[in-house]
């Protein structure tokens, strides 16, 4: 696939053009960024809906009790409002993953692994009493299972495991009769992963099945597009054409996975893959960057800025980690440089923020 190099990079998401600083040598379009810092934090896995980002903090990291039991052993459920700059502590102890879409983060209570969810606006706690198999994608993966105030889960049946559908209005469940896993919902479909191991999807209004015929792992969906993993690099599928194309970010792409929003891809890319320098700085020392691959222009973008898991895309943002150590700066302040710092890049401003975060 071409890349056509710009002088000029369009960002197509939100109409903005911007003069480029940069032309990496593997041809990238590098996006020029600035830092802010913004509150400390703790989570290996991202999730972002809107201008919130949904969090795992882990109390370990920060030195902190944030769910007043007298100890630092938990994660507790917390979302970053990057419009406000602002933090809220939940105080619900939760495992590691979560997944948030409008209003609803979705979660697993630590202590029964029951499903949870919690409602922004209400500042509300429902326990569904459902125990899944699994739930999520666990560390340095993205977790996509809420569309609508619908929740997508795994539960095991006696012939293997099969999605199921939570309604956080009915408050009921509904069986699809489909066995698979690792779901990913929006809208009105779920993508996920057969028996087979080939990307799959269901149209939850129909009831239909459709195989891709194309093997793979770590699905998210996001409209027309199912994004996913191969042992050839990060793939897309077009559900309206029914054909699967491989991006050009391949070669190691770190142990994260891709995510998917308007037609953008964003995904972590390593340095020792054939693209080589993807920040501009002359090297191929960095461990990772954070790319956006355009659907629609074929473009791969640089943002830059060095990272190592995540990331999870939405409408205008980006939310990954960094490690301090791959890039020797001390983002959250505390006098070293081995923690692993969750950032925000927000295509809008043309700007990256971050929220310090120790593991």
């Amino acid at each position: 696939m071409r890349i056509t190099v710009l002088f000029f990079v369009v960002c197509i998401l939100i109409g903005v053009s911007v003069v480029a600083d940069g032309v990496t040598p593997g041809g990238l379009e590098l996006i020029p960024q600035a830092v802010t810092t913004t509150a400390t934090t703790d989570c290996d896995v991202t999730a972002a809906s809107g201008n919130i980002i949904a969090m795992s903090m882990e109390e370990r990291g920060d030195e902190t009790d944030y769910n007043g039991d007298g100890d630092t052993n938990d994660r507790v459920l917390g979302y970053y409002d990057v419009i406000r700059k602002t933090r809220v502590n939940t105080g619900i102890t939760i495992t590691q993953s979560v997944s948030i879409d409008g209003d609803i983060i979705a979660f697993q209570f630590a202590s029964s692994l029951t499903i949870g969810y919690y409602s922004i606006s209400t500042q509300t706690l429902h326990d569904t009493g459902i125990t899944p198999s699994t739930f999520g994608k666990g560390s340095g993966g993205n977790t996509r299972v809420v569309s609508n105030g619908r929740i997508a889960y795994v539960a095991a049946r006696l012939s293997g495991d099969e999605l199921f559908i939570y309604d956080t209005v009915a408050r009921k469940s509904t069986r699809t009769r489909v066995l698979g896993s690792n779901p990913s919902f929006n809208g009105d479909v779920i993508a996920f992963v057969s028996p087979s191991g080939n990307i799959a999807y269901y149209t939850v209004s129909t009831g239909k099945t459709v195989d891709t015929l194309v093997s793979g792992e770590n699905p998210t969906i996001d409209k027309n597009y199912i994004v996913f993993d191969t042992t050839a690099g990060v793939t897309y599928y077009d559900i309206a054409k029914g054909i699967a194309v491989l991006t050009p970010i391949q070669g190691g792409h770190s142990y994260s996975t891709a995510s998917i929003s308007n037609g953008i891809i964003a995904a972590v890319l390593s340095e020792n893959g054939p693209l080589g320098d993807l920040d501009g700085d002359g090297d191929t020392a960095d461990f990772a960057v954070l790319v956006l691959y355009d659907i629609a222009t074929g473009r791969l973008i640089s943002t830059g800025v060095v990272a190592c898991c995540g990331p999870d895309i939405s409408n205008g943002m980006i939310v990954f980690d960094t490690y301090e150590g791959d890039i020797n700066e001390d983002l959250n302040g505390d006098g070293d440089t081995g923690d692993c710092v969750q950032r925000y890049v927000s295509i809008d401003g043309l700007a990256y923020s971050y929220f310090g975060r120790s593991i």
